[in-house]
């Protein structure tokens, strides 16, 4: 699969459920990195909240950032998914509810 990441050196892999309330602000940190050689892959597992919809804000406004939506199949498949889709040298976990400084 060809991404976005191609030229990237690191992924921040993220996969997220119904995660509307911290979402924005987990991908705002993100945004905001002086480090800018990145991209974010999201793994949408079926939020059935607001959580596409804010996921959709970001990949508009920043071409580093893209997402996969599909049915819930839980945490642990969605990350492999993840992996499988990644071509950097390095990924980076984050949570939903998880905060760069």
């Amino acid at each position: 699969m060809n991404t976005k990441e191609d030229h990237a050196l690191v992924t921040v892999l993220l996969a997220v459920y119904n995660g509307e309330e911290f979402i924005r602000e987990s991908l705002e940190s993100i945004s905001n990195q002086s480090f800018t050689n990145f991209s974010v892959l999201i793994i949408n597992d079926g939020s059935t909240d607001k959580t596409l919809q804010i996921i959709n804000e970001y990949i508009e406004k920043d071409s580093r950032f893209q997402c996969i939506s599909r049915e819930n199949r839980g945490l642990i498949k969605s990350l492999n998914e993840g992996i499988e889709q990644i071509n950097t040298k390095y990924i980076a976990r984050m949570d939903a509810d998880d905060l760069w400084h």
